[in-house]
């Protein structure tokens, strides 16, 4: 059980962040590098050499890029990110909140916690037949004849 919760909130938290990243990464990136002087009309290369391959050589042709404008895109990236994180440790908490309001209003189970273990050997139980199948409720007598049988 514990593995399927953990599976699903990775799915709801990697959900979260990459649909906050998709729909604010470019915008918040445009304004960043525009107001570090990047000219508009190399946003364009800027941004399918940045996306595209990130690679050092492929910015390195983008007309007007300074290393000024490379750490404001950096830091646009960050602060996204960072927002984004930020919304999935909110929503982790609230339902840390919902987890600890479920544990607040179980019953006790106090009573039950006793030495007493309920286990009858005699009673009709599990047999199978050898051919992958099992069946169940036999009786010792029919336990006997099958075993007898093998």
């Amino acid at each position: 059980m514990r593995s399927i919760g953990g599976s699903v909130g990775t799915t709801i938290y990697t959900a979260i962040l990459l649909n906050y990243v998709k729909g604010n990464e470019v915008k918040a990136l445009t304004e960043a590098v525009l107001a570090a002087k990047l000219p508009s009309s190399s946003l364009p290369s800027f941004l399918a050499a940045f996306f595209a391959t990130n690679s050092a050589t492929a910015l390195e042709k983008v007309p007007g890029l300074t290393p000024t404008v490379l750490a404001a895109a950096a830091q646009s990236v960050t602060e996204v990110y960072t927002l984004a994180f930020r919304r999935c440790y909110l929503i982790a908490i609230a339902f840390g909140v919902l987890a600890v309001c479920a544990a607040a209003s179980t019953k006790s189970v106090d009573k039950f916690m006793t030495n007493k273990v309920n286990a009858t050997l005699d009673k009709p139980h599990l047999v199978g037949k050898g051919d992958g199948a099992a069946h169940v409720n036999r009786t010792k007598e029919e336990i006997r004849e099958l075993t007898e049988k093998v």
